[in-house]
């Protein structure tokens, strides 16, 4: 909402000199442009745009922690993915989710 703040104020400087006419004929274009803007998922992600498949970098981020041990837990068989290729190897984000949470241990 910022950007839109910060663009309003340089549209308003740059017709600043010039009559009201342009002016207002700029801003209803502005205007416009704003109230047509609908917001579309990007492909490959969630309805809260988390991609839906991370790479072992992503893995690790999302785990907070180093890529070694998502290799240690790979070899290991513990985080669920799918292997396109000799070297690239995905992870379904939300089995990655549900594989860790049911290896989670409440003691309550």
């Amino acid at each position: 909402m910022a950007g839109l703040v910060g663009g309003r104020f340089l549209i308003n400087f740059l017709f600043s000199s010039r009559n009201n006419r342009s002016h207002n004929a700029a801003e209803r274009k502005i205007n416009a442009m704003i109230t047509n803007i609908t917001c579309q998922p990007v492909p490959g992600t969630d309805q809260a745009g988390e991609p839906e498949f991370l790479n072992k970098n992503g893995v690790a981020a999302m785990l907070s922690i180093s890529r070694r041990s998502v290799d240690s837990m790979l070899a290991r068989g513990e985080l669920p993915h799918i292997r396109l290729s000799k070297r690239c190897i995905r992870f379904p984000r939300k089995a990655v989710l549900e594989a860790l949470a049911a290896r989670t241990i409440c003691n309550r």
